[in-house]
């Protein structure tokens, strides 16, 4: 519990402060004084108290132009590459501070920033699940022995401090190159690089110069393991690539032809189980086609589940696509859930896959026109639902753009980087900023459920207050007594002594108004044990299309022409005609879903216009 300036919880709190949350749910208290209540992730409860107050559930800026580390401020431009520790605990990214190259590492919990290394000309910057150890590849001479004159890896234990070198043999050795693409695995226990040149021990077929060897190093033994090794796979370019928790599993792409199956010349997936020495092609179609241009790969850390962008032409938008490795099932990603075309993607950005396979976040690319297209920020994809949120949202809610999304490995929390000046209020540094904000799909396994619902608490009834919607929220002003104005942002929910208002209507509020109205009709929009039941539904981690057919299972209708009927004479006004009503009745013959066709119902414009839902973007929807 957090509680005013510190001193003792009673309303004789006078003084203003700042209080701000963590990543988990909170309990915030203003009490006196005008205070600002930031929640942070998590699903927080934030009572103002008296005074003028500003409620902020939580969209976090993590670093923008000056952080403290140390005690020693930084200027910072040029930050990029932020990654996420398992749990979202900790961030770390790489930036320009005083003309210096350094990386970051940030406790999301605390707010304590550590400094990785000041030194110039770094690659590539990757932290295990724990947050504790971190891989990086730099010019820089960091421990003796360290060439100084070409890019070397290394790691740093942040419970010891120690860095080592990781670009050796067991024996220490070096190849004569540069080594970059720096990853360590979730356990901390390998690393792996790509080098320009062969290490000791490993013929070179191609020569120096090639991006030809891909190695994987275990860190307690020093051994290494070459995932191409003595020109096996001579000819072949290698790009990115990704391992598994334990090493076991390496994803990469590569451009040479390097199973039977694969009869093009262009780039493809590949996954080598380290173990064994098997190599399966991963960019394959569901009917086991090859999909041409296969790159920016992603893998989950038991080596399951690959996520990968294809296409031939970088100048066009390209497909993402996700694969279970174990039972061969390929689903386009870059679908919409109705199966309709979603754009394309970019190729410099995503995609992020979480651990279990569930999420994967990328930046989107849509047409502006037959010959261009135009950024569409950064998005979410659900495997469970289909369904694509966008996650780079203005303060309004409108589309901002990002760069280089991650998610944490639990499926949390997503990073993006962004130079757009309207995501959090207060952002005038004219430079891009890394930010952390909740993941829209997810749902704790917590006991009551709930993603990251914020709810502002009011001492008062609904109707001693009004509430004005603004560019970046809302202000909710007391008619009489000390509350005074409140200013009200990142928050899904108000609870007043009489009732409570659901503001999300491009959330979870949203979709229980338009399924009421579908199924029960626009008047029981303002049935506020309806809206309270749905809400709850949904905040417990129920399902769009689930809460739909539960919705058309209490009207007991089960008839496809019932049920046609219903929800026409709902959205429309009146019955159908047998005409209209056919189409629809076929569909449910076919094997659509009733629940699906509720929310195909609930999803149109009219149905929107019935239950006035731009409107209840002003006032919010009451609920019990």
């Amino acid at each position: 519990m957090l509680v005013g300036d510190g001193s003792v919880a009673t309303s004789s709190d006078e003084l203003g402060t700042t209080i701000s949350g963590t990543k988990f749910g909170d309990l915030a208290l203003g009490l006196g004084g005008n205070d600002s209540i930031i929640g942070g992730m998590g699903s927080d409860v934030l009572i103002g108290g008296g005074g003028n107050d500003t409620l902020d559930g939580g969209r976090w800026s993590i670093i923008g132009t000056t952080d403290a580390i140390g005690g020693q401020p930084y200027f910072l431009t040029g930050i990029s590459s932020p990654e996420l520790s398992q749990d979202g605990h900790y961030l770390v990214w790489k930036g320009l501070a005083s003309v210096q190259e350094v990386e970051f590492r940030k406790d999301l919990v605390t707010g304590q920033v550590d400094l990785i290394q000041a030194n110039a000309n770094l690659q590539t910057v990757s932290v295990s699940a724990d947050g504790r150890f971190v891989a990086m590849s730099s010019f820089a001479q960091l421990v003796p022995g360290g060439s100084g004159t070409s890019t070397d890896v290394y790691v740093k234990d942040f419970q010891t401090g120690g860095i080592v070198r990781a670009s050796t043999t067991a024996a220490g050795l070096t190849g004569r190159f540069t080594v970059f693409g720096a990853e360590i695995t979730d356990d901390g226990r390998h690393v792996g690089f790509r080098t320009g040149s062969p290490l000791p021990g490993f013929t070179d077929s191609l020569g120096p110069g090639l991006d030809n060897q891909l190695v994987v190093k275990n860190l307690d033994t020093g051994a290494i393991n070459a995932v191409t090794v003595d020109g096996l796979y001579g000819g072949a370019a290698f790009s990115d690539y990704q391992m598994s928790a334990d090493a076991r599993f390496v994803a990469f792409s590569s451009r040479g032809a390097l199973v039977a199956n694969d009869a093009d010349d262009s780039f493809d997936v590949y996954v080598k189980d380290m173990q064994t020495g098997i190599l399966t092609l991963a960019s394959v179609a569901q009917n086991e086609s090859n999909l041409n241009g296969a790159f920016n790969v992603d893998m989950s850390p038991d080596g399951r589940f690959v996520a990968f962008l294809s296409g031939t032409d970088i100048q066009q938008p390209l497909s993402l696509y996700w694969r279970n490795m174990e039972t061969a099932e390929v689903r386009l990603v870059s679908l919409s859930a109705t199966n309709s075309p979603f754009g394309g993607l970019q190729q410099s950005s995503g995609p992020a896959i979480s651990d279990d396979g569930r999420f994967i976040v990328f930046q989107g690319l849509r047409a502006a026109s037959a010959s261009s297209f135009v950024d569409d920020g950064i998005r979410v994809w659900d495997r469970d639902t289909g369904q694509i949120a966008l996650v780079s949202k203005a303060i309004d809610g409108s589309l901002a753009k990002g760069v280089e999304p991650a998610i944490s490995g639990d499926g949390r929390f997503i990073t993006f980087r962004s130079g757009a000046s309207n995501i959090v209020s207060g952002d005038a540094n004219g430079s891009d900023d890394i930010f952390v904000v909740g993941n829209p799909f997810y749902s704790d396994s917590q006991p009551g459920g709930a993603g990251d619902i914020d709810v502002a608490v009011f001492s008062g009834k609904l109707t001693d207050y009004a509430l004005t919607k603004t560019n970046s929220g809302y202000t909710v002003r007391a008619l009489t007594g000390t509350d005074g104005t409140d200013t009200i942002s990142n928050v899904e929910r108000l609870k007043f002594a009489d009732v409570s208002l659901a503001l999300d209507i491009d959330g979870n509020a949203g979709k229980v108004a338009k399924i009421l109205g579908a199924v029960f009709g626009k008047a029981s929009v303002s049935n506020k044990e309806y809206v309270g039941i749905g809400l709850k539904l949904l905040d417990d981690g129920m399902t769009y299309e689930a809460l739909a057919g539960l919705a058309i299972g209490v009207t007991g209708k089960t008839a496809p022409v019932d049920v046609v009927d219903l929800l026409w004479t709902n959205v429309v006004g009146s019955h159908p005609s047998p005409g209209q009503a056919q189409p629809l009745i076929d569909m449910l013959n076919s094997g659509m879903t009733t629940a699906a066709l509720v929310v195909l119902a609930s999803d149109t414009a009219l149905n929107q216009i019935n239950v006035n839902l731009v409107g209840l973007q002003h006032t919010g929807v009451e609920y019990m």
